[in-house]
């Protein structure tokens, strides 16, 4: 079995959003070099996007050493929520960047309407570099989701980053096809004739399509963040395997307890590259103190070994996580 555990995944963040920034700071250079040489807005936007995308790792990877230090008197519940709000900003970002390019290219369109004057980009080198972003993009992916797979997926980080790429693949992907199609569309057709020329306004075009389309990744992303931050069970999926597990636990060793335990409520929510487990849990007869903490240690300890790194809050009580004990 791969290896999950905390020191693991940092090496596995590392390896990959170091790669993942010097590449991206290459193609940020290479894309606002192509647009100075042949004035595409979209190539633009793909420097633009690349940049953010350089900065985030960089981020990133300071975060990730951050969000991995234990626990201690001043973050008594760690500080693996960095990598949520992390996730949270970078989406938020990316919105902005999609808003910024909708503004600049409907006024572009607009002006273009109205005035009749424009000129067409040089659409050969442009296409020529988003197509090499594709590549370079999905390989960056391949490698986010191989360094991930090796601690079992336990990084957050490394998925945000794969979508991150898959995204800006996909963006040089519809630029370099569309590219490519006008540059083919004949003169003295209804598209490019002496009044209106597709041409002179296509990449804008272009974008503002890529725009429409890609808006909702980071929307979603911006909720589901959101969610988690605000304590929302915003992440079902784990909470049915942290039910899972403790099923799986009861079942194994339920006998050794030598009482009756009934799980109550739970609550799993993602932290980064951690779970956050809340349970609650009533007996019958009664325990000490020690033999409680004595339950919470092999609870931790079990559910581990089933779900990755965790921080667990377990809970003796017979009420639900959201209900007020009666005095």
């Amino acid at each position: 079995m791969s290896d999950t555990s905390e020191a693991a995944v940092l090496r596995a963040e590392q390896r990959s959003l170091y790669a993942y920034l010097f590449t991206m700071l290459g193609l940020a250079v290479l894309g606002f070099g192509v647009y100075a040489t042949t004035r595409v807005s979209a190539t633009q936007l793909d420097g633009v996007i690349s940049l953010i995308n350089a900065a985030a790792a960089f981020i990133a990877a300071r975060l990730a050493v951050a969000s991995s230090k234990p626990a201690d008197a001043g973050s008594p519940y760690g500080r693996m929520a960095l990598e949520n709000l992390y996730a949270l900003f970078r989406s938020l970002m990316i919105l902005g960047v999609v808003i910024v390019g909708v503004i600049t290219n409907v006024i572009k369109v607009l002006d273009y309407l109205i005035s009749g004057k424009g000129s067409e980009p040089e659409f050969g080198i442009a296409a020529v570099y988003t197509a090499a972003c594709v590549a370079i993009c999905f390989a960056l992916k391949w490698n986010h989701e191989r360094n991930n797979r090796s601690v079992n997926g336990a990084s957050a980080l490394l998925k945000v980053e794969a979508t991150a790429a898959k995204m800006e693949g996909l963006i040089s992907a519809g630029i370099c096809a569309s590219l490519i199609i006008v540059a083919v569309i004949p003169e003295g057709t209804f598209l490019t004739s002496a009044r209106f020329n597709i041409k002179d306004i296509a990449d804008s075009l272009i974008v503002l399509v890529l725009c429409a389309l890609l808006v909702g990744d980071p929307v979603r992303q911006i909720r589901l963040e959101f969610d988690r931050l605000s304590g929302r069970r915003a992440d079902p999926a784990l909470d049915a395997s942290v039910r899972a597990a403790i099923a799986a636990v009861a079942e194994e060793h339920g006998g050794e307890v030598g009482r009756e335990l009934t799980l109550v409520d739970a609550l799993a929510i993602a932290r980064g590259k951690a779970t956050e487990v809340d349970l609650r849990v009533a007996y019958t007869g009664s325990m000490t103190v020690e033999e409680q903490d004595e339950l919470r240690g092999r609870t931790y300890e079990e559910l581990r070994s089933r779900i990755g790194p965790l921080r667990l809050t377990l809970v003796f009580s017979k009420f639900p996580i959201h209900a007020t004990p009666a005095a």
